[in-house]
């Protein structure tokens, strides 16, 4: 039965049926054989975004195999994290084994420097992801230094991870410039999957800097993307859906608005992306309430609170508080509206960040209903100069 596997594997190589040639190299087992056509086909799945199939077949590899070939430890360092991006431990155990198996390896400067280039690229990503922002810097700068500069496959993930921390960080226009660069960075590199998880995050930092058609644009063109190649039911897609949806409950497009929210309400974009169904509820909350579904809004807010609680996300029970402190406002709660007022904790010499600032508009709104308008538009015209 493994000489079967072999000649099987032989002749579906060379008709050009890769997967299953793959597929009965590991059944022989012919590792070798199952080596080659891996590495040489694994950036290719991931910028077709077939990751889950690349990393169960590098999960088939036994350790020793894997500890010889160190590239393909870091692939699954890659894959690991795109499967869990919040799995912080899993990602780290197989960077280790990574680390250990190339330190005592025959490797020139360069092939090592750019080794440890990967390893940093990828524990940017987690740093990112674990709100570690000066460690993501500072890996994802490492990163770039280390890496060569026709290695697009690689670099892309510390230049995105570097609009992210500058995003987390509240510097948006430069956020905005680094996910532009890695945009150009995935289309040259012909990443279709990492063109759409840019497209995705440009589009809600553009939003940010007020700039909706433009974010409208970019929204659109990450779910065709998508629908292109298939790919509506990662849970990722769920973001466009939402960021297009709060763009046009702006615009008062009520019904396209809850389109949207609907779409990115679905379960299945709620697997590991915590962010999807904490906004995709408080949207859809606050487009129930303006269409007088007080009951239905309720709920739905009530929903966006649990998310919240539950979730890693430090900035996330602050948030959906303020999105529930308007929900008052709007039902004239003004009481209630007080309360979130002294529980929030913010004050009018704060310093304004993106990242906070809706709770700090929400603060302004919450000062003018409570008549407290001495107050408020000195905060507005500091919020309108950061604006600018």
């Amino acid at each position: 039965l493994p000489e079967l596997h072999r000649q099987a594997s032989v002749w579906l190589e060379q008709a050009g049926l890769t997967a299953e040639a793959i597929h009965h190299a590991l059944a022989a087992p012919d590792h070798g054989a199952a080596v080659r056509l891996i590495a040489h086909n694994a950036e290719m799945m991931v910028r077709h975004g077939d990751f889950m199939t690349l990393h169960r077949w590098l999960e088939e590899l036994p350790m020793p195999v894997r500890r010889s070939h160190p590239r393909l430890l870091l692939m699954q360092a890659w894959t690991q994290f795109l499967i869990e991006p919040y799995g912080k431990a899993a990602v780290e155990a197989i960077l280790q084994e990574a680390e250990s198996s190339f330190a005592t390896a025959t490797l020139s400067p360069q092939e090592r420097n750019e080794l440890h280039g990967i390893v940093a690229a990828v524990r940017s990503a987690v740093a990112g992801n674990q709100e570690e922002r000066e460690s993501a810097l500072a890996l994802s700068e490492e990163a770039l230094t280390d890496l060569p500069v026709d290695n697009l496959f690689w670099r892309l993930i510390p230049t995105v991870n570097l609009g992210l921390a500058h995003d987390a960080g509240g510097a948006v226009a430069a956020a905005s410039a680094w996910f532009a660069e890695a945009l150009v960075i995935a289309r040259r590199a012909g990443n279709s999957y990492a063109t759409l998880i840019t497209t995705i995050h440009l589009g809600r930092v553009r939003a940010e800097q007020g700039q909706l058609h433009d974010a409208v644009h970019l929204d659109r063109d990450a779910l065709a993307l998508a629908d292109r190649h298939g790919w509506g039911r990662l849970p990722m897609v769920g973001l466009p859906h939402v960021w297009l949806a709060k763009a046009l409950y702006e615009w008062n497009d009520l019904a396209g608005a809850a389109q949207h929210a609907q779409a990115g309400m679905e379960p299945l974009h709620f697997s590991t992306h915590q962010r999807i169904p904490l906004e995709a509820y408080a949207i859809m909350a606050r487009i129930r309430l303006a269409q007088g579904d007080l009951t239905g809004a309720q709920e739905l807010m009530a929903r966006a609170v649990e998310v919240a609680q539950a979730a890693a996300m430090k900035w996330a029970a602050p948030r959906v508080a303020a999105y529930q402190a308007r929900a008052w406002l709007a039902q004239g709660e003004l009481e209630r509206a007080q309360q979130w007022l002294h529980t929030a904790r913010l004050r009018l010499d704060d310093e304004l960040t993106s990242q906070r600032e809706y709770e700090q508009i929400t603060l302004a709104r919450v000062l003018i209903a409570l008549n407290r308008v001495d107050q408020a538009l000195p905060f507005l015209a500091r919020l309108a100069e950061a604006a600018e």
